[in-house]
């Protein structure tokens, strides 16, 4: 995201990522970032929540973030409040974190992929 000098802010909202791999953000360009009620779900060893910079400005509030382990780099500059983790990746950082439903379980616990999940989110993918 390339910002315009009159950008105050960018809100990502109600989107589903699971297994885009690396990284939730790629990069930070200082603007005040929300992610909110998001699911965010990941399977890689060694995925990390902002790619090339602290994410100082990304702020994580009433997201699910579902991986199979915390985060590569740590949970990094980013302030989290009120999402919801499963247990080998809770953040400590989030005062109000919450636990994640036990559906999720089926794709971190397999080989990461689709196949037969469409009804964990009522829709159809692409293939």
């Amino acid at each position: 995201m390339r910002p315009s000098p009159d950008c105050r802010g960018t809100l990502l909202s109600g989107n589903v990522s699971i297994n885009d791999h690396w990284c939730i953000a790629q990069s930070e360009m200082g603007v005040d970032t929300l992610f909110e009620k998001n699911l965010i779900v990941n399977t890689d060893d060694k995925f990390e929540i902002c790619g090339r910079a602290g994410g100082k400005a990304h702020r994580y509030e009433r997201n699910t973030l579902y991986f199979k382990q915390a985060p590569a780099e740590g949970w990094q500059e980013s302030s989290y409040d009120g999402n919801a983790y499963n247990p080998e990746a809770r953040n400590a950082a989030d005062k109000n974190a919450k636990d994640a439903d036990d559906k999720w379980l089926s794709i971190i616990g397999g080989a990461g992929n689709l196949d037969g999940k469409e009804e964990l989110f009522g829709l159809s993918f692409k293939r």
